[in-house]
């Protein structure tokens, strides 16, 4: 039994694997892209959550694929690329643990931004979850990107609790070498945390 029916299983499928396959946290996105996602998957997905009459099946999926605790996401620095956060509020790539991004992402600046969700998304769980509980998805091959430990979740003001610029080669010791950016300083378009 699933929360979707297996037409809606097949779309979320194909959404959730082009945002698995298409970019990694730290990659930019456009807003448009991003909110092409929010509009066609993400809201899609919460609707489900907050709507269903099957409780028992809703929270399985809540054990399975939904995500409450802290998040990791990387914003790359350069001469070209702003140096200030956009809080559009739609769901964005982050990570679990600072070792998953350290996987991704090894040279350069960045901005480590460190937040917290209530309802994040694993899109691998996700689509876990479509392929045991709906007809006809297909066994696509995931595994390359099982060591990201991605999460789906807005990107919004409200759940950034920290922000550092770093080395990327320094990501686990940011506490030490990072520099921790001032909150009035997280969403202005400015330089003077550099």
């Amino acid at each position: 039994m699933s929360i979707f029916n297996d037409s809606d299983a097949k779309k979320i499928y194909k959404l959730t694997s082009n945002w698995i396959t298409s970019n990694s946290i730290g990659e930019i996105q456009y807003i448009s892209v991003v909110k092409d996602y929010e509009k066609k998957l993400w809201n899609h997905v919460n609707e489900k959550i907050r709507y269903s009459n099957n409780t028992s099946e809703i929270n399985r999926f809540k054990n399975e694929v939904v995500y409450s605790g802290e998040l990791f996401r990387i914003h790359r620095i350069t001469d070209n690329q702003r140096k200030f956060v956009y809080p559009s509020g739609y769901h964005q790539h982050w990570c679990k643990d600072l070792k998953s991004i350290s996987n991704i992402q090894s040279f350069g600046y960045g901005l480590l931004i460190i937040g917290n969700t209530n309802q994040g998304i694993s899109p691998l769980n996700l689509i876990n979850y479509l392929k045991e509980n709906n007809n006809n998805i297909p066994n696509g091959n995931f595994s390359r990107y099982e060591n990201e430990n991605e999460i789906a979740a807005p990107l919004g003001k409200k759940n950034i609790s920290k922000m550092y610029k770093i080395q990327l080669n320094e990501l686990e010791n940011y506490k030490i070498s990072g520099i921790e950016i001032e909150p009035s300083n997280w969403f202005k378009k400015t330089r003077s945390f550099y």
